[in-house]
This record gives structure tokens, sequence and C-alpha cells, in this order.
């Protein structure tokens, strides 16, 4: 009966061992497991910060409301204006509205506005002729062209 005893101590013993290896395996194994989650989380976290980073490089302030807008972007969808520089001058279009008045709109594409201002003038310069303000008038409402075909946008 001792030696009984002492056999089921013995296996209980192993037994006791191989659970506390296969403890020990497990927690190891699961060590492992958050070592490797973790690299993956610090690899897809640099990943995102390099998106992030060459997304940011892709953004431009809009010129008319300041908002952060894509570089390729061609209407910025919060102030509804056309971005894109239209490749037209302004000092070319200061200058032919300067001396050929609407022309000057017309060269950015702003054709109503052009023939607008030349009703204007015309309507003005009948006006003006009839008094002493045609010195001061007409070249005032050429200036107002001119600065109007500058600060205008193109369109496209």
């Amino acid at each position: 009966m001792a030696q009984a005893h002492t056999m089921q101590r013995f296996w209980l013993k192993m037994l006791t061992i191989c659970a506390t290896l296969e403890e020990q395996n497990e927690e190891a194994r699961r060590a492992k497991e958050r070592e490797r989650n973790l690299i993956e989380k610090q690899n897809e976290e640099r990943r995102r910060a390099e998106e992030r980073k060459a997304y940011m490089a892709e953004l431009v302030l809009c010129p008319y409301c300041r908002g952060e807008i894509r570089r390729d972007a061609q209407k910025w969808r919060h102030c509804s204006e056309w971005v894109s520089d239209s490749g037209h001058s302004d000092m070319l279009a200061f200058f032919l509205g300067l001396v050929l008045g609407p022309v000057g709109l017309w060269y950015k594409g702003r054709f109503a506005e052009g023939f607008a201002w030349l009703a204007a003038s015309t309507f003005y310069g009948w006006q003006a002729s009839l008094t002493p303000g045609l010195w001061i008038g007409i070249p005032g409402f050429w200036i107002g062209m001119a600065i109007h075909a500058v600060t205008a946008k193109g369109k496209r």
C-alpha cells in the first residue's frame, strides 16, 4: 500500500509539473502574441503616420477662405471658388483693362462683367460729358475696370 501511495504521489507531482509547464508554455505563447500584436500595432501607426504626412504634404491653403484643400483640387466645396489658376496674367489683365477697358475682364473670361463695365462707363461717360466731371469720371472708371480685371478670378 505504501508503494501505491508513493506511486500516486509521484504521478500527482508529474501531472502538476506537466500542468505547470503547460501553463508556462501558454503564458510564453501569450507573451509572444502580445509582442507580435504590439509590433504590428507600431507598424500600423508608423504606416498611418507616413500616410498622414504624405496627405498633409498634398494640402495647401485656399486663396479665398484660407481653408485646407488638396493640392489637386479644382473647386473648394466650402467657399465654392475655383482654386486652380486659369493661367491668365494679372498684370496683363490690368494693362488691358487700363488701355482697352473691358478687354481686361474678357481676357480673364468674365464676359458679362466686361459688358456691364462697358455699359456703365458709356452711360457715365455720356453723363460726365454734360458736366465738368469728364476729366475725373472717365479715367476713374477705366482705372476701376483695370483693378476689377486684376482682382477677378479667371474662369476655365
